[in-house]
């Protein structure tokens, strides 16, 4: 049978331990913030005893959380898609407070004050982000690095809601302003890759890391590959149609020149970033991001004519049902003009 004791914290606030002890099993103490998660834990624990699928948790309460990001970052981020990027989150939660914790003490009431805080800096989108990653790096160490916890404490939490999705798209005068602007980024790269994202809905990322080799102006496309060096965000590679002014940008940028290597070489999806964000500025536009213009291409193909399905083959979102608002707006403005 458990005993549950009231304790104090190293602040003086009351805290509830949890003890297990058991012939033929080795002793079990845990502390919660709650009598009741104590007393839940501690029927866990018990029950799991009853029925034989016990397992020690001695382990998930001599590590750190931070050694499990450290670990996830370093073996398991390198060998995935996009694990640059999901080595940043990492990094970020390798600095947080969550850090600190061991697993075993990482308990939904844990996991739900962070979420909290967490939204005051945020997005709840950005949060859903990060307690998925959290989640992921739980369940590797249960299922491999010998981390025995009953459960995984961020399924048990509610999830904030995501941001809407934006609809932001370019008003009069704003494109011309862009682009004006855009020429005096250092190297003139930021009026190339703002063209190009407006004529063929890429992503920063995608037009960052462009190759050569997927560039062929003769036919008058782009072939997106998906490769250990380069990442598509759907892992679906896709044939992009290049309009006129698309391959006039990439003859400039030395299309007849170049077989291989990166079309803007060196270039960083950070650096993009920086100067769009200078290049907002001095145009005087607000709230306008970088993937907004993937937003006002999207729209533009609809405008043209083109089917969701053709519209998808171009741009690669993952469903049909993901294009359906875009179509919604534009059978609104046809509306619009009929009723004029």
């Amino acid at each position: 049978m458990a005993t549950i004791a009231e304790r104090s914290d190293h602040e003086g606030k009351p805290t509830w331990q949890a003890k297990i002890r058991k012939v033929g099993f080795p002793a079990q103490s845990r502390t919660f913030p709650t009598k009741k998660e104590a007393e839940q834990w501690a029927h866990a624990v018990e029950e799991a005893m009853r029925k034989g699928n016990f397992r020690s948790t001695k382990l998930a309460a001599a590590v750190t959380m931070k050694e499990l990001f450290e670990t996830y970052r370093d073996k398991v981020s390198p060998n995935k898609q996009g694990g640059d990027i999901e080595s940043i989150r990492l990094n970020v939660l390798i600095e947080s407070e969550l850090a600190k914790y061991s697993p075993i003490n990482l308990t939904k009431s844990v996991i739900a004050h962070w979420r909290d805080q967490r939204l005051k800096e945020v997005s709840g989108s950005t949060v859903n982000r990060e307690l998925n990653l959290i989640g992921h790096v739980i369940e590797k160490g249960r299922a491999e690095w010998g981390i025995e916890l009953i459960e995984n404490p961020v399924h048990a939490i509610e999830r904030p809601k995501s941001a809407p999705h934006r609809e932001r798209r370019l008003r009069p005068g704003e494109e011309e302003r862009l682009m004006q602007s855009a020429k005096q980024t250092r190297g003139g790269y930021m009026r190339q890759i703002i063209i190009l994202a407006l004529e063929t809905a890429m992503r920063q990322a995608e037009l960052v890391n462009l190759k050569w080799e997927y560039v062929d102006i003769k036919r008058r496309r782009i072939q997106l590959v998906m490769s250990k060096d380069y990442h598509i965000k759907n892992g679906q590679n896709r044939v992009i149609p290049l309009s006129n002014v698309a391959c006039q940008v990439l003859a400039d940028l030395g299309a007849e020149n170049h077989v291989k290597g990166r079309v803007f070489p060196e270039l960083t999806t950070e650096a993009v970033k920086r100067a769009f964000i200078r290049t907002t500025e001095r145009a005087a536009i607000e709230d306008l991001h970088f993937h907004d213009l993937r937003h006002e291409a999207t729209s533009r193909l609809f405008e043209k004519g083109l089917t969701i399905a053709e519209v998808k083959s171009i741009t690669g979102h993952r469903t049909l049902s993901s294009l359906e608002r875009y179509v919604h707006v534009s059978a609104a403005e046809k509306l619009a003009a009929k009723l004029n």
